[in-house]
């Protein structure tokens, strides 16, 4: 049996503020995240990868300059802490264009590149800024969309088996107790 204020006053009912269930929203939640992702993919990502293997123009680019290490602990979509370090690197287009970008890059890949190295890197002739290279440039290609379709029947799975344990007759997220209860208490 309880006794105590605590239990007088109906404190325990209400620490529980919404009957809502977090983990079903959070497994639909990434359901729709990873399908919007894949779709990112498919839309932005899968032409320019195909353009590029289809009319890029191969090129040796050179590494300009390399940042000192630094700490980051956001950065962006993609959500890391860890040691960084700038890369700035140029190439010369057919055309005779010279192009400078910059990467950022994890300290332990940063560690085999030094200033003047060369690396292959392909690029549009009609758009010489949309490039790809061995370093990579963040481009998700189908080997993304295949594990990112994985996450997401796994994910949609899980939503289902926890939409299946709610209670019968839930009708959805409310405030418990209900704000009438809360106005005869004041």
């Amino acid at each position: 049996m309880r006794h105590g204020f605590a239990h007088k006053c109906g404190y325990e009912r209400s620490m529980k503020v919404f009957n809502i269930p977090y983990r079903l929203f959070m497994f639909a939640l990434l359901t729709v995240s990873t399908c919007v992702a894949c779709l990112f993919i498919l839309i932005v990502n899968m032409p320019i990868l195909n353009a590029l293997e289809a009319r890029g123009l191969h090129t040796q680019a050179e590494v300009l300059s390399i940042s000192e290490p630094y700490m980051i602990f956001h950065r962006g979509n993609h959500s890391r802490i860890g040691w960084r370090q700038d890369m700035r690197y140029g190439y010369r287009t057919q055309a005779g264009d010279w192009i400078e970008d910059e990467k950022t890059l994890v300290k332990q890949n940063a560690k085999t590149v030094h200033v003047g190295r060369q690396f292959d890197l392909i690029y549009l002739p009609d758009r010489p800024h949309v490039h790809d290279s061995d370093l990579g440039n963040g481009y998700g290609g189908m080997g993304m969309v295949y594990a990112l379709s994985v996450m997401s029947l796994f994910c949609a799975g899980m939503a289902a088996l926890l939409a299946r344990r709610l209670p019968q007759g839930w009708e959805g997220p409310k405030l418990w107790p209900p704000l009438s209860n809360l106005a005869g208490e004041l």
